[in-house]
């Protein structure tokens, strides 16, 4: 970015004077009170697990640009991020793996069974989010396998004011966004669509990028018929993959394609809550070790193409009385991928299925693999005086690897509403993804033998609300058996799938926050997360599962400069174990901690806001996932205009 130009607009912000709405962080979410559920309004006191409830003010006042950047703020939430702008990058909860966290959007499972490098593959811009739901820790007992180590909930609420938003950016390395949004609300009906563009020339060679997003959330409840959700979404992405995979050879590319259709039906009946709901997603995948077959080698044929199909359907029942409330439910997830490198060989080439996304290219995908996850629950739940107890169940079956069974139960001391005391013990168990059986090509080798990963956590913390300041604090222990990782020893040129015996985790988490009064400050956040495991990557580079975020700590900082115009800060520290064998050297290198410092200057009047974001204040050179360098400072200047 020009920096006069970038001075000149600070100097403009700096000098305005003119009155009109204030930015404020008037939403205060309190932990206890906070359910990951796609209903927006339900909600359970004394609740015996770390939840985190991000909202669209907190998200309005940062300076992150995509979805995964802002989730890199949030306390024990780790992002590894291969490149920027949501091209691509890793998410994963108390040092568990980025395949080991349930990803939903408005309640609904969107995880990835290719591979949880697309979980974020999310068609919807960031500044459409409501809020984002995290719970850290199992999951598994109301949503089954999978839900191994957390789950992040992403909201959005078609049921606003009708506006017309339109937004536009401009930064560093010739990156440019537009967005344009439409709601409208009459009666019984609400409903928006977002459409928003993405493009960059990227901050190093081939980290350019082109991201074009289009999300639509129809809200309808007719008399009596109870309340209906339409979800329909479409991502398409291109972007160079600088290294992603391997350093050996930078010129790599990926495109993506998401489209998903999600409907659900919520109705009350007198003490009883009913819901159901039928999915769709479709995700493909070309990717090109070789941008455009420039300078190949004579072994390589041609690129990797995936297709993944995924269907389901879901029914929930949830009956509450003075005896307590009950939770039942089921679901069926079938999930099914083409490729020309993921599953079994399709035998007979006469049905070898036409790539439909590369026309007129004769490329077909050769191989298959498919799966069906069937899933039962069943929770209770009960306030007895200042104790709330809650205690669960599922069962899970494919028929690869049989049932699955979990187990949770929740205790809490609640003895005000300022403070409580909690406990809970939970199991887990995660399916290999089809790239964990199935990945093998000139740098990995499968393992079509994998297990399961199976855990059991039990954990205790305490919270407390007292006036403006909120404090919690927390501890656990996870017993991990069968843990999948990718290992890869000195000197060997490929990486190995494989099930590690144990894995056991300990961590703690204590964080603060205080909302000020009439001031010119407005709120003041500081969290620190701990996690150690007891094993290390002695003699060997492990690619995901030992090379966790062992300190990180979290600064927010939201305050008033004059009337119309406010300042947030963010800072984080990250400290990382595990290492990387250095591409240039062949020597096993240490992860490096970083600090990094971001900040928005916004001045908003009348529905029109105009901002200036900086991100890498210090300039820092650091990394997230082997030797891939991220950027160093780098901004942009925005604007969006929100008309009623």
């Amino acid at each position: 970015m020009n920096k006069s130009v970038l001075i000149l607009f600070l100097l403009f912000i700096l000098k305005s004077q003119t009155s009109g709405i204030e930015l404020n962080d008037s939403t205060v979410i309190k932990l206890n009170e906070l359910q990951v559920d796609a209903r927006r309004e339900r909600q359970f006191p004394g609740t015996g697990k770390v939840l985190q409830s991000l909202s669209v003010t907190q998200i309005k006042q940062t300076s992150a640009q995509s979805m995964d950047a802002f989730m890199k703020t949030i306390p024990g939430v780790d992002v590894r991020q291969r490149s920027v702008g949501g091209t691509q990058a890793d998410v994963s909860i108390r040092g568990g793996s980025f395949d080991q966290v349930l990803v939903l959007l408005n309640g609904v499972n969107i995880t990835d069974q290719q591979t949880g490098h697309y979980n974020l593959n999310v068609p919807v811009e960031l500044t459409e989010i409501e809020r984002i739901e995290v719970l850290q820790g199992s999951a598994a007992r109301r949503y089954g396998s999978q839900a191994f180590s957390g789950a992040i909930n992403i909201v959005t609420n078609p049921q606003r004011k009708s506006t017309v938003d339109v937004a536009m950016t401009a930064g560093s390395y010739g990156t440019y966004t537009q967005k344009l949004t439409f709601g409208a609300v009459k009666k019984k009906l609400s409903h928006f669509t977002s459409v928003s563009h993405q493009t960059s020339k990227g901050y190093i060679q081939n980290t350019d990028y082109n991201i074009l997003n289009l999300f639509s959330h129809t809200h309808f409840a007719p008399d009596k018929a109870g309340n209906f959700d339409l979800q329909l979404g479409y991502q398409q992405k291109s972007y160079g993959a600088n290294s992603f995979y391997t350093q050996a050879y930078p010129n790599q590319f990926e495109h993506n394609r998401t489209q998903l259709a999600l409907l659900s039906w919520q109705k009350q009946i007198q003490k009883l809550d009913i819901s159901a709901g039928v999915q769709y997603r479709r995700h493909y995948d070309r990717f090109e070790l070789f941008r455009n077959f420039e300078d190949i080698p004579v072994w390589y044929l041609d690129h990797n193409y995936h297709l993944t199909d995924v269907a389901g359907v879901s029914v929930h029942f949830e009956y509450a009385d003075r005896f307590g409330k009950i939770n039942i439910g089921a679901s069926s997830r079938y999930d099914h991928i083409y490729s020309t490198v993921l599953g079994n060989v399709i035998p007979d080439e006469s049905k070898h299925p036409e790539n439909i996304f590369e026309k007129g290219k004769n490329k077909k995908f050769n191989r298959e693999a498919d799966r069906l996850l069937n899933t039962a629950y069943l929770d209770y739940s009960k306030g007895m005086g200042t104790f709330y107890v809650s205690a669960g169940t599922s069962l899970s079956y494919t028929e690869d690897f049989g049932i699955k069974y979990h187990w949770g139960a929740d205790l809490s001391y609640v003895p005000s509403h300022h403070w409580s005391i909690y406990t809970s013990f939970n199991t887990a168990s995660r399916l290999p993804t089809f790239t964990d059986l199935y990945y093998q090509n000139a740098t990995h080798i499968s393992n079509p033998e994998l297990k399961p990963e199976s855990s059991f956590t039990s954990e205790a913390g305490v919270k407390s609300e007292i006036n403006r300041f909120n404090v919690q604090a927390g501890f656990f222990y996870r017993i991990g058996s069968n843990i999948i990782d990718w290992i890869r020893y000195p000197g060997q040129e490929k990486w190995e799938s494989m099930n590690l015996t144990e894995l056991n985790t300990i961590g703690m988490n204590i964080s603060a926050r205080y909302t000020f009064s009439n001031s010119f400050l407005k709120n003041i956040f500081l969290a620190y997360s701990f996690i150690q495991t007891d094993k290390q990557a002695n003699g060997y580079d492990s690619k995901y599962a030992l090379d966790y975020l062992k300190h990180q700590l979290i600064f927010r900082l939201h305050h008033q400069l004059m009337k119309n115009v406010t300042m947030s800060w963010n800072a984080g520290y990250y400290d990382r174990a595990g290492g990387y064998v250095d591409f240039e050297t062949g020597v096993l290198t240490g992860y490096k901690p970083y600090l990094l410092a971001g900040c928005r200057i916004a001045r908003e009047k009348a529905g029109l806001m105009i901002y200036v974001d900086i991100n890498n204040l210090l300039n820092e050179s650091y990394v997230d996932y082997g030797g891939l360098v991220q950027p160093g400072i780098h901004g942009n200047v925005g604007i969006s205009w929100k008309m009623k």
